[in-house]
C-alpha cells in the first residue's frame, strides 16, 4: 500500500476519533445544561429555606432535590467516562475534565449537607436555633460559576474552532504528500472516493442525530414521565391529601414532557430536510417518522386533558386517562428505539482505495525495463 493510501485511512480513522469525541463533548454538555436547569429550578426553594431557617421558622412540608442530584449524578458518570482521545489536545482536555469533576465532588458534598441540615432542622423538636444554610448556598454558586468556565471549553464554537484547526492541518500534509503520488493515481477513482468521502459524513452526522433522540431525549423524557406519573397514579385516597403545591408540580413534569416532546418533532423534521437533501435511494425513514410524530400528537392531546384536572381541587383523576398516558408513552419509547440507523458505506471507501491501489500495481507492472 503506497503512502497516500497510509494517509487517507489514516486520515478516516483520525476523523472518525475526531468525531466520537465532538459527540462525547456534546453530550457532556447535554448533561451539564440539564443539571443547570435543574440547579435553577431549585435555588429560589433553596433561598426560601434558607430565610426561614434563619428566621426560626417552619420549612414547607414539600421540597425535594431527586430530580438535581440525579442530573448530578449522571453529569459526574458522564464526566468520569469522559476521553479526550482524538481531540489533538488531548492532556488539556484531560486535565479540564478533572478540575469539572473535582467541583462536582464539591458541589455533591454541599448538597448533601444542605440536604443533613434540613433533616435536623425539621428534626428539632426545642425551639428552632437560628441556624441556616448561607454558607453552603455561597460555596455552591462560586463553583457553578467555575464549572460554567471550564465547560466553555467543550462548547460547540471551542470545538469548531479545534476541528478547523485539525482540517488545514490535514490539508497540509495532503499537500505535502501530493507531489509525489497525484500522477500516479487515477482520477475516477479519487473523484469516487471523494465523493463516498463526503457521502460518509454527512450519514454519520445523521446518524448522530438518530443517536440523540434516542438516547438524551429518551433519558429527559422517561424521567420527566416518571416524576408525572407518581401522581397521576396515585390511589384517590392519596391524590386528594396531595397538597396544591405537589399537584402544581406534576403539572410541570407533563409540561417539560411536552417541551421534549415538541424537541423531537423538531429534531425529526431536521432530519427529513436532511434526506430531501441528499436523496439517498437506501435509506427510507419516512414511514417511521411520521408515526412517530403521530404518537406525538396523541400524548399532547392526552395531557392536555389531565392537566387541566391536577387544578381541581375536588377532581380526581381518571385511571383510564392514566393509563392511556402511560400505554402512549411506552408505544413512543418503542417506536424511537426501533429507528434503524442508516449504512455509513465506510466499507466502500476502503474498496474504493484498494482498487486504486491495484491499478498503480498494475500501471508499475507494465513500466517497460529501461524505465526501471
Amino acid at each position: 500500500m503506497s503512502t497516500v493510501e497510509k494517509l487517507i485511512l489514516a486520515q478516516l480513522a483520525s476523523e472518525d476519533a475526531f468525531e466520537e469525541f465532538k459527540q462525547k463533548c456534546k453530550d457532556l454538555r447535554n448533561w451539564h445544561r440539564k443539571f443547570c436547569i435543574e440547579y435553577d429550578t431549585i435555588v429560589p426553594q433553596l433561598l426560601q429555606v434558607h430565610d426561614r431557617m434563619k428566621r426560626s421558622r417552619e420549612l414547607e412540608d414539600y421540597f425535594e432535590m431527586d430530580g438535581l442530584l440525579f442530573a448530578l449524578r449522571v453529569f459526574n458518570e458522564k464526566a468520569l467516562a469522559f476521553s479526550a482521545a482524538g481531540s489533538t489536545d488531548e492532556e488539556n482536555f484531560q486535565s479540564r475534565i478533572e478540575e469539572v469533576i473535582a467541583i462536582i465532588k464539591q458541589l455533591r458534598s454541599n448538597f448533601n449537607t444542605i440536604y443533613s441540615k434540613i433533616d435536623l432542622y425539621e428534626d428539632e423538636e426545642e425551639e428552632k436555633n437560628g441556624s441556616d444554610i448561607g454558607e453552603q448556598l455561597e460555596i455552591i454558586v462560586i463553583k457553578m460559576k467555575e464549572m460554567g468556565e471550564l465547560m466553555q471549553l467543550f462548547s460547540a464554537t471551542e470545538i469548531d474552532i479545534l476541528q478547523k484547526k485539525v482540517i488545514t492541518a490535514g490539508r497540509a500534509e495532503k499537500k505535502k504528500n501530493s507531489g509525489e503520488t497525484l500522477d500516479r493515481i487515477s482520477e475516477v477513482l479519487n473523484a469516487e472516493i471523494q465523493q463516498l468521502t463526503e457521502d460518509h459524513e454527512s450519514r454519520k452526522r445523521l446518524n448522530y442525530e438518530i443517536n440523540d433522540i434516542k438516547t438524551f431525549f429518551l433519558t429527559d423524557l422517561d424521567e420527566q414521565f416518571l416524576k408525572a406519573y407518581r401522581v397521576l397514579s396515585a390511589p384517590a385516597e392519596f391524590y386528594k391529601k396531595l397538597r396544591p403545591k405537589r399537584k402544581q408540580a406534576t403539572k410541570g413534569y407533563l409540561r417539560r414532557f411536552q417541551e421534549i416532546l415538541s424537541a423531537i418533532s423538531s429534531k425529526l423534521i431536521e432530519i427529513e430536510q436532511y434526506l430531501t437533501l441528499f436523496e439517498w435511494e437506501d435509506v427510507e425513514m419516512s414511514h417511521i417518522n411520521s408515526r412517530i410524530k403521530i404518537q406525538i400528537s396523541s400524548l399532547f392531546r392526552i395531557i392536555a386533558e389531565l392537566s387541566p384536572i391536577l387544578e381541581l381541587g375536588n377532581v380526581d383523576i381518571d385511571p383510564a386517562k392514566t393509563e392511556a398516558f402511560f400505554k402512549a408513552k411506552s408505544t413512543l419509547f418503542e417506536q424511537i428505539i426501533n429507528m434503524d440507523v442508516i449504512h455509513e458505506k465506510r466499507d466502500q471507501i476502503i474498496e474504493a482505495i484498494r482498487k486504486r491501489h491495484a491499478i498503480q500495481q498494475r500501471q508499475e507492472e507494465t513500466v517497460p525495463n529501461i524505465f526501471r
